[in-house]
């Protein structure tokens, strides 16, 4: 009997010498009611081994004092008090007192107990009264067996914790079924608290709502199907979680039929992927293409078919393909070439497609782009650098900076001016060759000295790129008034008069 919500009643309980009133309630996990002398009283407790308790609560309402002794149990040693130590005890008007009755069941059988407690009030009025409640309290318990059958036969098998449960020999991408019942064989209503699968090959089908509530001498089936995603072993395991605990299945099948492998090689290595990975191709200079080997394997245990082979995307290409459609034994083995040609620098994307299975294809073209700058402004190949106007006498400098724009590394091999001239030089060189990384730069200085006004021009070489130089002298700045000081007119013969300059300005 499952015990409702509290609802406090009134219970007339005959003593031998008057009448007086009790309140009884009796209560297991958060459900409690009210209970009559004489009561049957269930107790379920939620697995075999897992103990439940029963709260009995006695409430006296009377003008007296009422003395309850202790409570007296006869019959299963399932069931057992707990927190009777405080008895005796004696009550007052509008007091209670409890205590609890543990239930720990060894099998799913029902067992039984009687329960008797002797009262005695001693009412306002001075007379006494003395009585005895008495209750039957019935044990239950759920008790859960699991048990598998196969669609292709429906034989029955057991299962126990831990055990297995074994599929048939089952083709790739097709399936296998089981049917899973869980039967109470209890006396009472028990919980199934959860389903799951874990493996790839393993799927749960028609499925309750969990927890799911099984009556006694009831059951719960759900399938699982068994569904190979390649041919070999295939393992998963299925958890059931019962009100006893955690109820594991090892799950074991077997895929048959072909199995393609695939790998690929490489001058340094050989890796091996799968259907549906992703191929990246090693990096490569723009217009030097390299070719790679695929080698395909089939490894099943059956003859599997390969009607198309193919790639797509501007920078790859398959070759050497064999006749098809091809028929591949198990242990059969042929190579394809992959062709990897990038037309431009930067990431380049494709598919390879060998039969039923697709792979997307990676590559990166690596191109060498310098780009050339002087003053903090670009200048392209043919372009002019234009250097500061200096006037004669003095002179002007630009700083040239050469990058490496592009993806793969690269090197200077010559700076030089075409034309050799007093008014222009080179300074700050760095040592030639010069190996550039992606990313990185040099710089060195073009020196403008004029010795004479008006333009200037000049060729500058960075390997194969030119560009115009342009300068232009100014004027030198004018010079000062002068004038001369020290002897005047005529000087005697053998004389070494004193002669000086004056400027009128620095």
């Amino acid at each position: 009997m499952r015990i409702m919500p509290a609802l406090v009643a009134f219970l007339g309980v005959s003593l031998l010498q008057a009448q007086t009133s009790l309140f009884i309630t009796a209560q297991q996990g958060d459900q409690a009611t009210s209970v009559a002398n004489g009561s049957v009283l269930n107790v379920a407790a939620p697995a075999v081994g897992t103990e439940t308790l029963l709260k009995l609560t006695i409430y006296y309402p009377g003008s007296g004092t009422l003395t309850i002794s202790p409570p007296q149990l006869l019959g299963s040693s399932a069931i057992t008090m707990a927190g009777a130590s405080s008895f005796p005890a004696t009550l007052s008007s509008n007091r209670s007192a409890s205590f609890s009755l543990s239930y720990l069941p060894t099998g799913p059988d029902s067992v039984q107990t009687q329960l008797a407690v002797a009262v005695a009030e001693l009412k306002a009025d001075g007379t006494t009264a003395s009585g005895l409640l008495a209750f039957l309290i019935v044990g239950t318990a759920p008790a859960f067996t699991v048990s598998y059958s196969m669609a292709a036969d429906n034989n029955a098998f057991p299962l126990a914790s831990g055990g297995t449960l074994t599929f048939p020999s089952t083709a790739v991408s097709s399936s296998s079924t089981a049917t899973v019942v869980i039967t109470n064989k209890g006396t009472s209503k028990g919980l199934v608290n959860s389903l799951s699968v874990s493996g790839d090959s393993f799927q749960l089908l028609n499925l309750p709502l969990v927890p799911a509530p099984v009556d006694a001498n009831s059951s719960l089936r759900f399938n699982l199907r068994f569904t190979p995603q390649a041919n070999g072993p295939a393992s998963g395991q299925l958890n059931l979680g019962l009100a006893s605990g955690s109820f594991p299945v090892i799950l074991q099948g077997v895929g048959s039929g072909p199995a393609f492998a695939y790998e690929l090689v490489l001058p340094d290595s050989t890796q091996s992927f799968g259907a549906g990975d992703p191929l990246r191709l090693p990096d490569t200079l723009v217009g030097s293409p390299i070719s790679v080997a695929v080698r395909v394997s089939n490894r099943g245990t059956a003859d599997g078919q390969i009607g198309a082979i193919g790639a797509t995307g501007a920078a790859f290409a398959v070759t050497s393909l064999p006749a098809l459609p091809l028929t591949m034994h198990p242990k059969d083995t042929f190579v394809l070439t992959l062709t990897f040609n990038p037309q431009q620098g930067g990431s380049a994307t494709g598919s390879l497609r060998i039969g039923n299975d697709n792979f997307s294809l990676t590559g990166t073209g690596l191109a060498t782009q310098f780009t050339y700058s002087y003053g903090g402004a670009g200048v392209q190949p043919n372009g002019t650098v234009f250097l500061p106007t200096a006037a004669v006498g003095r002179s002007s400098q630009v700083t040239v900076t050469v990058t490496n724009a592009g993806s793969a590394a690269a090197s200077i091999h010559g700076i030089m001016l075409n034309r050799t001239s007093p008014d222009l030089s080179l300074s700050d060189l760095p040592p030639l060759p010069k190996n550039l990384d992606p990313g990185a730069s040099c710089s060195f200085t073009l020196l403008f000295a004029p010795r004479n006004t008006g333009a200037t021009t000049n060729t500058l070489a960075i390997d194969d790129k030119t560009f115009a130089v342009s300068g232009a002298g100014s004027p030198p700045p004018k010079l000062p008034d002068y004038q001369f000081q020290g002897a005047g007119g005529a000087q005697d013969p053998l004389q070494q008069p004193a002669v000086g300059l004056s400027l009128s300005e620095p």
